[in-house]
């Protein structure tokens, strides 16, 4: 699961109750979004170890630039502002 600021957590019968931090950004910009790219990368990385897994899928969540990418636009910002 992508818990945020807390980074990524994982529950399996054989590895038990997992947690990695999370990847540091500079400025969170918008976060909406991220929590479907952790899911999406945490199911096509399905080849990794259970940490790796989490980990990657949540760099990949957190946007290499930093959150300054809007996954998804917001209500408010898609009104016409003339």
């Amino acid at each position: 699961m992508h818990r945020g600021a807390k980074g990524a957590a994982s529950y399996t019968t054989g590895a038990g109750w997992m947690e990695v931090p999370a990847a540091p950004v500079d400025e969170v910009v918008c976060s909406t979004g991220s929590g479907d790219v952790f899911c999406a990368a945490h199911m096509l990385l399905e080849g990794l170890a259970t940490e790796q897994r989490l980990s990657a899928a949540a760099r990949i969540a957190s946007d290499p630039l930093g959150g300054r990418r809007v996954l998804i636009p917001r209500l408010k910002d898609s009104h016409d502002k003339t």
